[in-house]
């Protein structure tokens, strides 16, 4: 009697393992099926159409400058160095500069590689809202 009560219970308790290890299998799956390694923590797409801003660029072992030189506000800054490093500002007000440390920017890929003092800039690019999209390319060194 006691003997048949354990079987019941061990029974159950393995087909409740069973059920929540076949949960936890499928929210893994989804898990790593929606997890895209190749996917970027930000995006640096130049859209069809854009317009060009006025932007005077400055480098040094540090850090970039990035001036804005028109009449508008730049909201949404995205700011990327040779094509990898990619860094953010809120705003750049009109005939303003922003100085931005190299250690701010960070690899557009998930492992956001962060940026370092000396690295050899050869192009900053940006990319901003005002009323329209704007952007901006600036070649160094060549």
């Amino acid at each position: 009697m006691m003997l048949r009560r354990t079987a019941k219970i061990l029974i159950c308790v393995a087909a409740g393992l069973a059920f929540l290890f076949f949960i936890w299998i499928w929210k893994a799956r989804d898990f790593v099926l929606n997890f895209n390694l190749d996917r970027d923590w930000i995006e640096f797409k130049i859209p069809r159409g854009v317009e060009s801003a006025k932007m005077r660029t400055a480098w040094d072992p540090e850090s970039v400058t990035v001036c804005n030189e028109s009449d508008s506000v730049w909201r949404n800054v995205r700011v990327q160095l040779n094509g990898i490093y990619v860094a953010t500002e809120p705003e750049i007000r009109p005939h303003a500069c922003r100085t931005i440390p190299l250690e701010q920017f960070a690899q557009r890929t998930w492992k956001k590689i962060p940026g370092y003092r000396g690295m050899y800039v050869r192009t900053i690019e940006m990319l901003a809202s005002t009323e329209i999209t704007v952007y901006a390319r600036d070649e160094k060194g060549q």
